[in-house]
């Protein structure tokens, strides 16, 4: 019985150290965003995607172990926590770790993505109206302040 407990808190680990992984590349994205080497945001988001592909595969091996586990305490569908919950002996605890860990991770790394979302939303701002003061669609006064700076040239 204790096998598919402790198969379902080993794919959740797996699970956990790909969020990691992202959530590594996505502070380097940040850095890259706010630097301006945007020479390597190319290859960021191209590890970003390969780590994303794993994440399905990963998520369905989840999904089976928490079938099996959940049958295993007599529930026809049950969540993670409902089953860390309900683990019995040994596992009950570190299934419980497993699963605030995981949790915690994708947290950190949904905030992450929000930050990253508003640095290249204010960039692609900068840049349009860059290329409007040089096509001369907008006129730029000496002191007046460029929209969406704020972000920008900032010590990460």
């Amino acid at each position: 019985m204790a096998d598919c407990f402790q198969s379902l808190a080993d794919a959740l680990r797996r699970e956990t150290e790909r969020y990691r992984e992202l959530t590594a590349l996505a502070e380097e994205q940040k850095k890259i965003l706010v630097s301006g080497r945007v020479d390597g945001l190319t290859e960021n988001v191209r590890k970003q995607e390969k780590i994303l592909f794993t994440l399905g595969p990963l998520a369905e091996e989840r999904q089976r172990f928490l079938q099996d586990s959940g049958r295993q305490l007599g529930l026809e569908k049950a969540s993670v926590t409902e089953v860390a919950t309900r683990c019995p002996g040994d596992e009950g605890p570190l299934l419980k770790a497993a699963v605030k860990d995981l949790v915690e991770t994708v947290q950190v790394l949904d905030e992450m993505g929000r930050t990253n979302g508003k640095l290249l939303e204010n960039a692609q701002g900068y840049a349009k109206f860059t290329l409007e003061a040089l096509q001369g669609k907008t006129s730029v006064k000496p002191d007046a302040p460029v929209p969406n700076a704020g972000l920008f040239n900032r010590v990460v």
